[in-house]
Protein backbone atom coordinates (compact mmCIF):
# COMPACT_ATOMS: atom_id res chain seq x y z
CA UNK A 1 0.00 0.00 0.00
CA UNK A 2 1.10 3.78 -0.85
CA UNK A 3 0.15 7.12 0.79
CA UNK A 4 -0.31 9.32 -2.75
CA UNK A 5 -2.00 12.44 -1.15
CA UNK A 6 -3.24 13.64 2.03
CA UNK A 7 -5.19 17.46 2.74
CA UNK A 8 -5.59 18.32 6.28
CA UNK A 9 -8.97 20.97 6.86
CA UNK A 10 -8.17 21.86 10.30
CA UNK A 11 -6.12 19.42 12.98
CA UNK A 12 -5.03 20.67 16.05
CA UNK A 13 -2.63 23.69 14.88
CA UNK A 14 -2.06 22.76 11.31
CA UNK A 15 -4.67 24.25 8.57
CA UNK A 16 -5.46 23.89 4.81
CA UNK A 17 -2.62 21.47 4.45
CA UNK A 18 -1.85 19.37 0.98
CA UNK A 19 1.60 16.92 0.93
CA UNK A 20 1.93 15.17 -1.87
CA UNK A 21 3.47 11.94 -1.67
CA UNK A 22 5.78 9.71 -4.81
CA UNK A 23 6.57 6.59 -5.62
CA UNK A 24 10.51 7.47 -3.58
CA UNK A 25 10.94 8.39 -0.44
CA UNK A 26 8.75 11.47 1.22
CA UNK A 27 10.46 13.37 3.78
CA UNK A 28 9.22 16.00 5.65
CA UNK A 29 12.07 18.28 7.45
CA UNK A 30 11.38 21.25 9.58
CA UNK A 31 11.79 23.18 12.34
CA UNK A 32 10.51 21.66 15.66
CA UNK A 33 7.14 22.72 16.33
CA UNK A 34 6.26 22.83 12.88
CA UNK A 35 3.48 19.55 13.36
CA UNK A 36 5.88 16.72 11.88
CA UNK A 37 4.18 14.32 14.37
CA UNK A 38 0.64 15.90 13.93
CA UNK A 39 0.65 14.98 10.21
CA UNK A 40 2.48 11.57 11.41
CA UNK A 41 -1.03 11.25 13.48
CA UNK A 42 -3.47 12.06 11.15
CA UNK A 43 -2.43 9.82 9.09
CA UNK A 44 -3.33 7.13 11.64
CA UNK A 45 -6.59 8.79 12.93
CA UNK A 46 -7.80 8.92 9.11
CA UNK A 47 -7.37 5.28 9.78
CA UNK A 48 -8.26 4.12 13.06
CA UNK A 49 -10.26 7.43 14.10
CA UNK A 50 -10.14 9.23 17.29
CA UNK A 51 -10.25 8.35 20.91
CA UNK A 52 -11.81 10.04 23.39
CA UNK A 53 -12.83 7.88 26.83
CA UNK A 54 -10.22 9.34 28.40
CA UNK A 55 -10.01 12.62 30.92
CA UNK A 56 -6.38 12.81 30.33
CA UNK A 57 -5.37 15.50 27.59
CA UNK A 58 -2.31 13.48 27.13
CA UNK A 59 -3.96 9.97 26.23
CA UNK A 60 -7.61 11.86 24.88
CA UNK A 61 -6.40 12.21 20.79
CA UNK A 62 -9.88 13.73 20.74
CA UNK A 63 -9.13 16.85 23.14
CA UNK A 64 -5.35 16.77 22.20
CA UNK A 65 -6.28 17.53 18.28
CA UNK A 66 -9.19 19.52 18.40
CA UNK A 67 -8.45 22.57 16.95
CA UNK A 68 -9.36 25.55 19.10
CA UNK A 69 -8.96 28.99 16.55
CA UNK A 70 -9.83 27.48 13.35
CA UNK A 71 -13.65 27.56 11.92
CA UNK A 72 -12.39 24.73 9.05
CA UNK A 73 -13.90 21.23 9.35
CA UNK A 74 -11.93 18.90 12.15
CA UNK A 75 -10.60 16.64 9.87
CA UNK A 76 -9.46 16.08 6.10
CA UNK A 77 -8.85 12.98 3.60
CA UNK A 78 -6.13 10.55 2.96
CA UNK A 79 -5.60 9.26 -0.52
CA UNK A 80 -3.88 5.49 -0.67
CA UNK A 81 -3.05 2.76 -3.42
CA UNK A 82 -4.00 -0.65 -2.22
CA UNK A 83 -3.91 -3.64 -5.17
CA UNK A 84 -3.53 -1.26 -7.81
CA UNK A 85 -6.48 0.96 -6.73
CA UNK A 86 -6.80 4.41 -5.60
CA UNK A 87 -8.66 4.67 -2.40
CA UNK A 88 -9.83 8.25 -0.76
CA UNK A 89 -10.25 7.94 2.54
CA UNK A 90 -12.12 11.25 4.59
CA UNK A 91 -13.35 11.41 8.00
CA UNK A 92 -14.25 14.35 9.91
CA UNK A 93 -14.31 14.72 14.32
CA UNK A 94 -17.43 16.07 16.20
CA UNK A 95 -16.94 16.29 19.93
CA UNK A 96 -17.67 13.03 20.43
CA UNK A 97 -17.44 9.65 18.69
CA UNK A 98 -20.89 9.38 17.50
CA UNK A 99 -20.53 13.09 15.90
CA UNK A 100 -18.13 11.88 13.47
CA UNK A 101 -18.40 10.88 9.49
CA UNK A 102 -15.58 8.53 7.60
CA UNK A 103 -16.12 7.80 3.72
CA UNK A 104 -14.55 4.98 1.67
CA UNK A 105 -14.70 5.79 -2.28
CA UNK A 106 -12.92 4.10 -4.93
CA UNK A 107 -11.67 6.35 -7.12
CA UNK A 108 -11.66 5.17 -10.38
CA UNK A 109 -15.42 4.10 -9.91
CA UNK A 110 -16.44 6.47 -6.91
CA UNK A 111 -18.18 3.61 -5.48
CA UNK A 112 -18.30 3.95 -1.69
CA UNK A 113 -17.70 1.08 0.72
CA UNK A 114 -18.35 -0.01 4.44
CA UNK A 115 -16.14 2.08 6.36
CA UNK A 116 -16.63 -0.18 9.79
CA UNK A 117 -12.75 -1.00 11.18
CA UNK A 118 -11.07 0.66 8.00
CA UNK A 119 -7.74 -0.11 10.06
CA UNK A 120 -7.73 -3.77 9.73
CA UNK A 121 -9.36 -3.97 6.44
CA UNK A 122 -6.35 -1.79 5.14
CA UNK A 123 -3.47 -3.24 7.26
CA UNK A 124 -4.37 -5.94 8.79
CA UNK A 125 -4.00 -5.37 12.21
CA UNK A 126 -5.52 -3.38 14.83
CA UNK A 127 -4.54 -0.16 16.38
CA UNK A 128 -1.54 -1.44 18.84
CA UNK A 129 -0.02 -3.33 16.00
CA UNK A 130 0.03 -0.02 13.96
CA UNK A 131 2.34 2.18 16.22
CA UNK A 132 3.97 -1.17 16.98
CA UNK A 133 4.72 -1.51 13.10
CA UNK A 134 4.06 1.24 10.99
CA UNK A 135 4.08 4.64 13.18
CA UNK A 136 7.29 4.48 15.47
CA UNK A 137 7.46 7.43 17.72
CA UNK A 138 10.60 8.63 18.90
CA UNK A 139 8.88 9.37 22.57
CA UNK A 140 6.78 6.45 22.93
CA UNK A 141 8.44 3.83 20.78
CA UNK A 142 7.79 0.03 22.29
CA UNK A 143 8.57 -3.01 20.90
CA UNK A 144 6.32 -5.54 22.11
CA UNK A 145 3.82 -8.29 20.52
CA UNK A 146 -0.30 -8.03 20.24
CA UNK A 147 -2.85 -10.53 19.09
CA UNK A 148 -3.17 -9.05 15.55
CA UNK A 149 0.14 -8.67 15.10
CA UNK A 150 0.83 -12.68 15.82
CA UNK A 151 -2.09 -13.76 13.83
CA UNK A 152 -0.91 -11.30 11.01
CA UNK A 153 2.62 -13.14 10.85
CA UNK A 154 0.73 -16.74 11.23
CA UNK A 155 -1.00 -15.51 8.02
CA UNK A 156 1.88 -14.24 6.20
CA UNK A 157 3.90 -17.23 6.46
CA UNK A 158 1.00 -19.80 6.43
CA UNK A 159 2.25 -21.63 9.62
CA UNK A 160 0.14 -22.33 13.13
CA UNK A 161 2.95 -22.54 15.29
CA UNK A 162 4.16 -19.29 16.89
CA UNK A 163 7.53 -20.26 18.01
CA UNK A 164 9.54 -18.80 15.57
CA UNK A 165 7.87 -15.15 16.29
CA UNK A 166 8.88 -15.40 19.54
CA UNK A 167 11.95 -15.84 19.44
CA UNK A 168 12.07 -13.20 16.92
CA UNK A 169 10.62 -11.22 19.76
CA UNK A 170 12.83 -12.02 22.38
CA UNK A 171 15.82 -11.00 20.16
CA UNK A 172 13.77 -7.64 19.40
CA UNK A 173 13.55 -7.25 23.62
CA UNK A 174 17.32 -8.16 24.09
CA UNK A 175 17.87 -5.55 21.39
CA UNK A 176 15.51 -3.01 22.77
CA UNK A 177 17.31 -3.48 26.39
CA UNK A 178 20.65 -2.35 24.33
CA UNK A 179 19.11 0.80 23.11
CA UNK A 180 16.70 1.35 26.24
CA UNK A 181 18.51 0.97 29.70
CA UNK A 182 17.30 2.31 33.06
CA UNK A 183 18.77 4.71 35.00
CA UNK A 184 19.52 6.42 31.59
CA UNK A 185 21.63 4.54 29.88
CA UNK A 186 21.88 2.70 26.83
CA UNK A 187 22.81 3.57 22.93
CA UNK A 188 19.45 5.36 22.82
CA UNK A 189 20.21 7.64 26.14
CA UNK A 190 24.28 8.01 25.02
CA UNK A 191 23.18 9.32 21.66
CA UNK A 192 21.16 11.72 23.13
CA UNK A 193 24.11 12.48 25.04
CA UNK A 194 26.08 12.87 22.52
CA UNK A 195 23.92 14.87 20.22
CA UNK A 196 23.67 17.47 23.11
CA UNK A 197 27.36 17.23 23.06
CA UNK A 198 27.59 18.21 19.10
CA UNK A 199 25.32 21.36 20.14
CA UNK A 200 27.43 22.29 22.60
CA UNK A 201 30.27 22.33 20.51
CA UNK A 202 28.33 23.94 17.66
CA UNK A 203 27.79 26.93 19.85
CA UNK A 204 31.10 27.02 20.77
CA UNK A 205 32.13 27.23 17.49
CA UNK A 206 29.42 29.87 16.84
CA UNK A 207 30.95 32.03 19.84
CA UNK A 208 34.37 31.46 18.78
CA UNK A 209 33.40 32.74 15.23
CA UNK A 210 31.97 35.62 16.57
CA UNK A 211 35.19 36.03 18.61
CA UNK A 212 37.48 35.88 15.93
CA UNK A 213 35.42 38.31 13.48
CA UNK A 214 35.88 40.62 16.24
CA UNK A 215 39.22 40.25 16.34
CA UNK A 216 39.20 40.47 12.96
CA UNK A 217 37.68 44.04 12.63
CA UNK A 218 39.98 44.88 15.76
CA UNK A 219 42.88 43.90 13.75
CA UNK A 220 41.47 45.81 10.74
CA UNK A 221 40.84 49.42 13.23
CA UNK A 222 44.55 48.52 14.07
CA UNK A 223 46.20 48.08 10.69
CA UNK A 224 44.29 51.62 9.96
CA UNK A 225 45.63 53.18 13.06
CA UNK A 226 49.03 51.98 11.93
CA UNK A 227 48.71 53.63 8.87
CA UNK A 228 47.38 56.80 10.10
CA UNK A 229 51.02 56.65 12.79
CA UNK A 230 53.05 56.17 9.79
CA UNK A 231 51.97 59.13 8.24
CA UNK A 232 52.38 60.99 11.14
CA UNK A 233 55.94 59.65 11.85
CA UNK A 234 56.77 60.68 8.13
CA UNK A 235 55.34 64.07 8.29
CA UNK A 236 57.79 64.77 11.54
CA UNK A 237 60.95 63.04 9.75
CA UNK A 238 59.87 65.22 7.27
CA UNK A 239 59.91 68.32 9.34
CA UNK A 240 63.01 67.11 11.11
CA UNK A 241 64.91 67.08 8.20
CA UNK A 242 63.51 70.97 7.62
CA UNK A 243 64.43 71.37 11.45
CA UNK A 244 68.07 69.86 10.45
CA UNK A 245 69.07 71.60 7.44
CA UNK A 246 67.74 75.03 8.68
CA UNK A 247 70.21 74.50 11.87
CA UNK A 248 73.13 73.36 9.47
CA UNK A 249 72.37 76.83 8.07
CA UNK A 250 72.13 78.26 11.57
CA UNK A 251 75.24 77.02 12.54
CA UNK A 252 77.15 78.12 9.57
CA UNK A 253 76.11 81.25 9.75
CA UNK A 254 76.80 81.61 13.37
CA UNK A 255 80.13 80.60 12.09
CA UNK A 256 80.86 83.06 9.59
CA UNK A 257 79.06 85.69 11.76
CA UNK A 258 82.33 84.86 14.58
CA UNK A 259 84.94 84.67 11.66
CA UNK A 260 83.54 88.42 10.35
CA UNK A 261 83.81 89.82 14.27
CA UNK A 262 87.24 88.68 14.36
CA UNK A 263 88.35 89.93 11.08
CA UNK A 264 86.78 93.18 12.17
CA UNK A 265 88.71 93.00 15.55
CA UNK A 266 92.11 92.00 13.05
CA UNK A 267 91.23 94.89 11.05
CA UNK A 268 90.66 96.91 14.43
CA UNK A 269 94.26 96.10 16.12
CA UNK A 270 95.72 96.63 12.37
CA UNK A 271 94.46 100.53 12.29
CA UNK A 272 95.69 100.57 16.15
CA UNK A 273 99.27 99.57 15.03
CA UNK A 274 99.27 101.91 12.28
CA UNK A 275 97.88 104.76 14.21
CA UNK A 276 100.21 103.91 17.01
CA UNK A 277 103.16 104.47 14.02
CA UNK A 278 101.21 107.79 12.56
CA UNK A 279 100.49 106.13 9.33
CA UNK A 280 104.13 105.06 9.23
CA UNK A 281 103.41 101.76 7.05
CA UNK A 282 107.60 101.23 7.02
CA UNK A 283 107.84 100.97 10.79
CA UNK A 284 104.97 99.16 11.20
CA UNK A 285 106.31 97.15 8.56
CA UNK A 286 109.67 96.71 10.43
CA UNK A 287 107.77 95.71 13.81
CA UNK A 288 106.37 92.89 11.82
CA UNK A 289 109.61 91.61 10.50
CA UNK A 290 111.10 92.14 13.97
CA UNK A 291 108.23 89.98 15.65
CA UNK A 292 109.38 87.31 12.64
CA UNK A 293 112.76 87.19 14.11
CA UNK A 294 111.38 87.26 17.79
CA UNK A 295 109.81 83.88 16.53
CA UNK A 296 112.68 82.60 14.97
CA UNK A 297 114.42 83.50 17.94
CA UNK A 298 112.37 81.79 20.48
CA UNK A 299 112.08 78.50 18.08
CA UNK A 300 116.17 78.44 18.10
CA UNK A 301 116.11 78.81 22.44
CA UNK A 302 113.69 76.18 22.76
CA UNK A 303 115.77 73.70 20.47
CA UNK A 304 119.38 75.37 22.43
CA UNK A 305 117.08 74.34 26.08
CA UNK A 306 116.67 71.02 24.68
CA UNK A 307 119.88 70.24 23.70
CA UNK A 308 120.99 71.48 27.43
CA UNK A 309 118.77 69.12 28.63
CA UNK A 310 120.35 66.43 26.44
CA UNK A 311 123.84 67.08 27.88
CA UNK A 312 122.39 67.08 31.74
CA UNK A 313 120.95 63.76 30.90
CA UNK A 314 124.71 62.19 29.73
CA UNK A 315 125.97 64.24 33.10
CA UNK A 316 123.20 62.82 35.02
CA UNK A 317 124.61 59.06 33.46
CA UNK A 318 127.94 59.46 33.97
CA UNK A 319 127.47 60.85 37.48
CA UNK A 320 125.25 57.46 38.49
CA UNK A 321 128.42 55.64 37.38
CA UNK A 322 130.38 57.05 39.81
CA UNK A 323 127.36 56.49 42.19
CA UNK A 324 126.75 59.98 43.53
CA UNK A 325 123.69 61.03 45.00
CA UNK A 326 124.98 64.72 43.97
CA UNK A 327 122.55 66.51 41.41
CA UNK A 328 123.66 68.50 38.56
CA UNK A 329 123.32 71.69 38.48
CA UNK A 330 122.28 73.66 35.62
CA UNK A 331 124.45 75.74 33.41
CA UNK A 332 122.46 79.23 33.89
CA UNK A 333 124.52 81.34 32.40
CA UNK A 334 123.40 81.12 29.05
CA UNK A 335 119.41 81.00 29.91
CA UNK A 336 120.81 84.39 31.57
CA UNK A 337 121.79 85.64 28.28
CA UNK A 338 118.77 84.41 26.43
CA UNK A 339 116.72 85.99 28.84
CA UNK A 340 118.56 89.37 28.83
CA UNK A 341 118.69 89.26 24.88
CA UNK A 342 115.08 88.79 25.19
CA UNK A 343 114.35 91.84 27.40
CA UNK A 344 116.72 94.03 24.99
CA UNK A 345 114.71 93.10 22.17
CA UNK A 346 111.49 93.59 23.04
CA UNK A 347 112.72 97.17 24.83
CA UNK A 348 113.94 98.03 21.14
CA UNK A 349 110.87 97.50 19.76
CA UNK A 350 108.78 99.16 22.38
CA UNK A 351 111.23 102.35 22.83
Amino acid sequence: MKIRKLYISSFAKIKDLTVDFNDNLTTIKEENGYGKSTIANFIKCMFYGLSGARRSLVENDRMKFKPWNSTSKFGGYIIVEKNGKDWKIERFFGNKESEDTVSVIEMDTGKSYNTEDLGRKFFQIDEEGYFSTTYFSQKNFEVKSSASLTAKYNETYDIQDTELFQKALVKLEDRKKEYKKTGGKGLIEETKNSIRQIKSNLEEIKNLSSTIKNLKNEELALEKEVELLQEKIKKVSDKLAISGKKEAILIKKKYYDDLLKEMMQLKATSKGILDKFNGDVENAKKVKDYFVVFNEFRELSIKIEQLENDVLTLRNMQTAKEQTKKPIKKDKNFAFVVGGFSLIFIGFILF
